[in-house]
């Protein structure tokens, strides 16, 4: 197949920059493209340490990558050779003129033109017109001369046009069937993925992968930040040209230990409770060889966080939330695909036998420990009961932390491939990680107690081989623990309100609230709204404009 928009190539100069002309024109009018090899190829692949060559293969030339390579005709040998071995596809005004032996303005027969489109192999009428148009032929079957400009009775040029450079833009983009063989393959179908993998996101897919390592023997996961730029030099250039963004951190620290009384010991309590579980620590207490490595360090990065509440959390409603988008942290970090499941297929399966319990994994993020050359990219500011009298010290966070915009694809990928792995030992909490897990949530159903309770029994067993455990479970027929509902009767699953014991499924309907989300969080009202005679008193107080009415 003959790609109608890919550009020729002009010349390679002696560096390696390469010139082509393209078939489309930009904003200035020009149909000049530059290329070239770039140091940051080899920099990306330094980053996710590919010691081989079939591991850079494996970032660059993906399944997708290949389906492109084959729509402008170039040998996916000639790429791994290198891009001074690359020939220019040929025109498909050269090819059609070669071979059929036409002259531009020829009136063409049906006979010459089925002979056309055996050649060039084209795959529908749709690219026939803008191949005569390109060729200025006449089409027997109507008369018209096609040329650039005009349009013909039948087929609409600019609407072709436009449909055939979508065609184009996907290529590489989508992964639908391609051959008889392909139809025959149900992976796909049954597939969590609810849209197309892009390159961009199976290429930072391959970079998360090789960030985590899962060490069953020993129970327990590490990995490093998936970097897919070198975030000294991209960090120092959002910074001014500092090293470290320590000023910064002071500042947000400051304004959170302004705020009142109570936020404050709550995240006090918060913070108290990750260091007894060994997520964070004072950068005094480390090794004395690891605070010399960071001491020593050209470059330091302080998370910049800020205090959270969360009303749907009754473990923790005050988190300590990292905000790696102030000091740009977050742009180093690849994010990959969306490779969360349909919650309308998870509560469907859910709700698809007698029996049910749904489960919680305890600090999800924090079960991945960080590797100890990580800690001078993870260091942030604290001080004992965040009064601002108190002298500031230095922490460290060993885990991962919320907010990091790579942290939730890495804590998947970990659980998926603990489940992967023990899949022969555990068939049915394997069923349950790689299928009916969102996030941390967990769900799964069954048509008796007892194939409930082992599939439960299952789920327990194998999380703790990644250095995951279950913080609540909440079974049908019984009442929810007082981890996982705030009334002692009812918890929230998948949006909804479940009371477990009668099996009664709701709408979460939440407070009536009308304040404003700041950071995504709406500040509570100023007495709890249970009652109807709550709901006009709050609605009295509250000026109702057309936009809040909206809202809700």
């Amino acid at each position: 197949m003959i790609s109608f928009l890919f550009p020729t190539k002009l010349m390679v100069l002696p560096g390696g920059l390469q010139v082509w002309r393209s078939q489309l024109r930009d904003v200035s009018g020009s149909t000049l493209i530059f290329a070239g090899p770039h140091r940051s190829v080899a920099t990306a692949y330094d980053l996710v340490n590919m010691s081989n060559t079939d591991d850079a293969f494996a970032l660059l030339f993906t399944s997708s990558y290949d389906l492109y390579c084959e729509s402008v005709l170039i040998s996916s040998d000639n790429l791994r050779g290198g891009f001074k071995s690359i020939q220019s596809p040929p025109t498909a005004q050269e090819v059609v003129l070669k071979t059929v032996n036409l002259i531009p303005g020829h009136k063409i027969n049906h006979e010459e033109k089925e002979e056309i489109r055996t050649t060039i192999k084209v795959q529908d009428d749709l690219s026939l017109p803008i191949l005569m148009e390109s060729l200025e032929l006449k089409d027997s079957s109507h008369g018209s001369l096609l040329k650039a400009g005009m349009h013909s009775n039948k087929p609409k040029l600019p609407n072709a046009l436009e449909k055939a450079l979508s065609y184009e833009e996907e290529i590489g983009c989508t992964m639908d069937y391609r051959c008889s063989k392909c139809t025959a393959c149900r992976d796909c179908k049954q597939a969590d993925k609810l849209r197309a993998i892009s390159l961009k996101e199976e290429a930072e897919e391959l970079f998360i992968s090789k960030s985590v390592f899962i060490d069953m023997k020993n129970k327990i996961t590490t990995c490093v930040y998936p970097f897919v730029t070198p975030p000294e030099e991209y960090l120092m250039k959002k910074w001014g040209g500092k090293s470290s963004n320590y000023q910064m951190a002071v500042s947000v620290l400051n304004s959170q230990r302004r705020k009142g009384t109570e936020t404050r010991e709550s995240v006090v309590r918060f913070h108290e409770e990750m260091r007894e579980k060994g997520f964070v620590t004072p950068l005094s207490e480390l090794t004395e060889e690891l605070q010399e490595q960071i001491k020593n360090s050209t470059f330091l990065h302080f998370f910049v966080w800020r205090s959270v509440f969360k009303s749907g959390s009754l473990s923790t409603p005050t988190r300590l939330v990292v905000d790696p988008t102030v000091s740009s942290f977050n742009d180093t970090l690849a994010k990959g695909r969306n490779c969360l499941p349909s919650m309308y297929m998870n509560v469907l399966n859910w709700r698809g036998g007698k029996f049910a319990f749904t489960s919680d994994v305890s600090k999800m993020f924090n079960s991945l420990k960080l590797n100890p050359d990580m800690y001078r990219y993870s260091l942030y500011l604290f001080s004992n009961s965040l009064s601002l009298d108190e002298p500031i010290e230095t922490w460290v966070n060993l885990t991962l932390m919320y907010g990091l915009k790579s942290a939730a694809n890495q804590c998947t990928h970990a659980l998926r491939e603990v489940a992967v792995n023990l899949q022969e030992k555990y068939p049915r909490a394997a069923e349950v990680i790689l299928k009916w897990t969102y996030m941390d949530d967990s769900s799964q159903s069954a048509n008796s107690m007892e194939e409930l309770e082992k599939t439960i029994q299952e789920v327990v067993e194998l999380l703790p081989y990644g250095g995951f455990k279950l913080k609540v479970i909440t079974r049908s027929g019984l009442d929810p623990c007082e981890k996982a509902s705030a009334d002692g009767k009812s918890a929230p699953f998948a949006g909804y309100k479940w009371i477990p014991k009668s099996d009664i499924l709701m709408l979460g309907i939440g407070e009536l609230n009308f304040n404003p989300k700041r950071r995504g969080i709406k500040k509570p009202n100023d007495f709890p709204v249970e009652t109807d005679e709550d709901v006009e008193r709050l609605v009295g107080t509250r000026k109702l404009t057309k936009r809040v009415l909206i809202g809700k």
